[in-house]
């Protein structure tokens, strides 16, 4: 695994969560500090890499169908209770 650098914009924090160094995409400076942060900190980049690979391990295209179908389940028992 690698550290990871990331937006904090749209879905990306909720996505990494805390896996990832979350920076102001308006703001240079900001990836800059981030950039230096992990350079100068091998124990930081590794605790950064670590986290990416367990919060990856989180997602699969399995689940996310999984989940998905039980949405348009919920959603379809919903609409039969209403016509009964």
């Amino acid at each position: 695994g690698s550290p990871v650098i990331a937006a904090r914009a749209a879905s990306l924090p909720e996505v990494a969560g805390d896996a990832a160094w979350l920076v102001d995409p308006q703001d240079p400076r900001d990836l800059a500090e981030a950039l230096q942060g992990l350079l100068a900190d091998p124990e930081r980049r590794r605790d950064f890499a670590e986290a990416g690979k367990k919060r990856a391990a989180r997602f699969s295209w399995q689940r996310c169908a999984r989940e998905t179908l039980r949405v348009f389940e919920r959603v379809a028992a919903r609409k039969q209770a209403r016509r009964s």
